[in-house]
């Protein structure tokens, strides 16, 4: 679970989001699904070095940026970190989601492992976050954020992730999947069951 200094509403809103929200900031990379590399599930973090996987260190604004310059397609921004089990588990949905439905859709994974720490810069999270993408082989849009995790939260307006943004061909924000007030239930909400279907509607509006 994700807390954030609020108020007492939004700290129960936050608690009831325990079981699919991700681990304080801070925290270590948690134990994945088991290991495969294929898109039906992916490891922890830990293990082979990272290979070959492009991940590039941007700000949020760079972020905005990119997204605003993919108009006229769908974009999938997925927001998520190494010490959130959810992200790593639905992630390889993600990489599913884009060889299915190919140039139609531009999907972005956004780490917001950095916690602004002086003593951690973005630059020290780049391998433990390429190595997980490796594994998954998620040739995506990779950006490891170089703004601190909490102020992400608060340009996104979630208390946890994950959190999934799509926007349709116009940039328009069409939806923002999270699970901050436990709309989802205690599973949260999955590729399967609530984003894909939304990318695919979108998809096939003329």
């Amino acid at each position: 679970m994700r807390w954030r200094k609020t108020t007492i509403a939004a700290l129960a809103a936050a608690l009831l989001a325990a079981v699919s929200a991700c681990a304080p900031s801070g925290a270590g990379p948690v134990d994945g699904p088991p290991t495969k590399r294929d898109a039906a599930g992916a490891s922890d973090a830990d293990g082979a070095p990272a290979t070959g996987t492009p991940v590039r260190i941007l700000d949020w604004d760079a972020v905005e940026s990119l997204v605003k310059e993919s108009a006229g397609k769908v974009v999938v921004l997925d927001v998520w970190s190494t010490y959130c089990s959810p992200c790593m588990r639905e992630l390889p949905r993600l990489v599913a989601l884009r060889e299915s439905l190919g140039d139609a859709v531009r999907c972005l994974t956004v780490s917001v492992d950095y916690i602004g720490a002086a003593n951690r810069p973005p630059e020290s999270y780049r391998d433990n976050v390429q190595r997980f993408l490796d594994r998954i082989q998620a040739r995506l849009v990779n950006i490891l954020c170089s703004t601190p995790d909490d102020i992400v939260f608060e340009k996104l307006g979630i208390a946890s992730i994950p959190c999934v943004v799509v926007y349709d061909r116009s940039g328009k924000i069409r939806k923002t999947f999270h699970n901050d007030a436990s709309e989802y239930g205690e599973d949260g909400f999955t590729y399967a069951r609530h984003v894909e279907p939304l990318v695919r509607d979108l998809v096939a509006e003329p």
